[in-house]
């Protein structure tokens, strides 16, 4: 490793990487426009997810935190990469990107969790400009 290179790696973390979402059978997933639907995440060492994790440190200082365990803290850890997606809808428009809205979703849909989860453990994907198949 070429520790001059360490800042150029670090900023591919901030370039999302499209995840092609499969539905619960495996299948390609079709948003209501009939393209695919899709999930953008960033890497583990981008802004976003760093920050998202400071903050949720941050809030488990105070008095009150609520402890996150299991596959709840998985859902929240893993949410904090996504910053986009298409063919997430609610009667056929696509709904926001929101930390409320990503809970519900990879809580909902378990397939969609794993492919992000895959996604993110699929770190070639995060800097290359091809859609990651799951």
């Amino acid at each position: 490793m070429d520790i001059k290179k360490i800042p150029e790696t670090l900023a591919g973390e901030n370039k999302p990487a499209t995840i092609r979402l499969n539905g619960p059978s495996g299948k390609p997933d079709y948003a209501s426009d009939g393209t695919r639907s899709t999930i953008d995440i960033v890497g583990v060492y981008s802004d976003q997810y760093q920050a998202k994790a400071k903050a949720f440190r941050d809030a488990q200082q105070g008095e009150g935190a609520v402890e996150l365990t299991g596959q709840e803290r998985n859902i929240v850890v893993n949410g904090w990469a996504i910053v986009g997606w298409h063919g997430i809808e609610d009667n056929g428009a696509d709904i926001p990107v929101t930390d409320e809205n990503v809970k519900a979703v990879l809580t909902a849909a378990p397939w969609i969790y794993d492919q992000v989860s895959i996604g993110l453990n699929n770190r070639d994907a995060l800097f290359t400009d091809a859609p990651v198949n799951s």
